[in-house]
């Protein structure tokens, strides 16, 4: 895997992106002053977001010039197939609340 730094404005958001991802910008904004900015974004070789849209959006509006990124070579249908799935399948997480709750407490 190789990751580069790239100034933003070489980033390419995906024209027709499905995702509704406004709602998400200001908590990862929040996410991304408190821990970091430590998931880069995946995008094709024509610098073309694959995955990460709201942290893209998330790091402009915190006045980022540069992100990390993940540069892969995959045809346009994988790239499609990719960013469908990236984003489907953490609709099929469930979370296991006993654990939770024992995480919430020790995080106070």
């Amino acid at each position: 895997m190789k990751i580069v730094n790239l100034p933003l404005e070489q980033i390419k958001p995906y024209w027709r992106n499905a995702r509704k991802n406004d709602k998400t910008v200001d908590a990862l904004k929040q996410s991304i002053k408190s821990y970091g900015f430590n998931q880069p974004l995946v995008l094709d070789t024509s610098n073309v977001i694959i995955t990460g849209h709201a942290r893209f959006k998330a790091v402009m509006q915190l006045g980022y010039s540069e992100v990390p990124c993940v540069l892969v070579d995959l045809d346009e249908k994988k790239a499609k197939e990719y960013r469908i799935a990236d984003n489907k399948l953490h609709e099929m997480t469930m979370w296991n609340n006993d654990e939770l709750s024992i995480e919430m407490r020790e995080i106070g």
